[in-house]
């Protein structure tokens, strides 16, 4: 995680989440995880996978949310076109409604209005993060997504894991976590590490602050975690301090002992 994804985060309102193919369950966990996070903030978030949801996934909060494609942004009209058949095409605004004017030439007739198609393409300045793959190829997928060069990849950070790393980006952004974030970075986590059996320390003080956001420990109902994560490339970096400002929730409690000093 670095500045340049907490900045493009910062200003961005279009967002869309991309699960790699065939994704594990922290992958799956970590994207539902930000992208109600995102929400919080009344930005448009799409997520988006190739790949069916297993079943494993049931317990997460917002997985049937997950879509294989882009909704568009673009509207789209079409219709049936013969060569050289229109003269002009305009558009003007009246009484709060946008119309779009198609002038055919003289002597063809005017546009069937039964043939006009409607539909939603592209995307424009959305920001693309891959969850759970450092291969930007994961997205390619999604026609012209390519073309857009703010594409970020969301790993496992040096020494913590994906949900640790997530939860940090969250905290980044001045967002709290209420009890449907917190459960599924939680879930996450758990399938992440074994239940625990493969952690570091931060992935405990990661567990300890979604605890106190909300989330519930049950291990012996996490999910099983499938799939890999494909870090070939990749070096993670540590969070830049200056990303550091934000992350009251992940902070332990301070603890007062008897006969210490304020």
């Amino acid at each position: 995680m670095t500045n340049d994804l907490i900045s493009e985060l910062a200003n961005s309102q279009n967002v869309v989440i991309v699960l790699p193919k065939n994704p594990s369950i922290p992958a799956i966990a970590c994207g539902l995880a930000l992208s109600l996070s995102l929400k919080k903030q009344n930005r448009q978030v799409d997520t988006v996978c190739q790949s069916e949801m297993k079943v494993e996934a049931n317990n997460l909060v917002g997985v049937q949310h997950i879509s294989a494609n882009l909704p568009g942004r673009n509207l789209v009209i079409s219709f049936n076109y013969a060569k050289d058949s229109i003269d002009k095409v305009s558009y003007n605004v009246e009484n709060g409604k946008f119309n779009l004017i198609v002038i055919p030439k003289t002597g063809n007739p005017p546009l069937n209005s039964a043939e006009v198609e409607y539909s939603y393409s592209g995307i424009n300045d959305e920001l693309v993060i891959i969850v759970g793959s450092s291969r930007a190829e994961e997205a390619g997928f999604l026609p012209g997504v390519m073309d857009n060069r703010k594409i970020f990849c969301l790993i496992p950070g040096l020494n913590r894991s994906l949900a640790s790393e997530t939860a940090q980006l969250i905290a980044s952004l001045d967002i709290m976590p209420d009890e449907d974030i917190a459960n599924n970075l939680m879930l996450g986590l758990v399938s992440e590490t074994n239940s625990f059996q493969n952690v570091t320390a931060t992935d405990f003080e990661t567990a300890a602050a979604l605890l106190r956001a909300g989330a519930k420990f049950s291990p012996t109902e996490a999910p099983v975690s499938t799939g890999q994560f494909n870090l070939e490339n990749t070096t993670p970096e540590k969070l830049p301090e200056t990303s550091k400002v934000k992350t009251d929730w992940l902070k332990q409690p301070k603890i007062f002992r008897s006969g210490e000093s304020n």
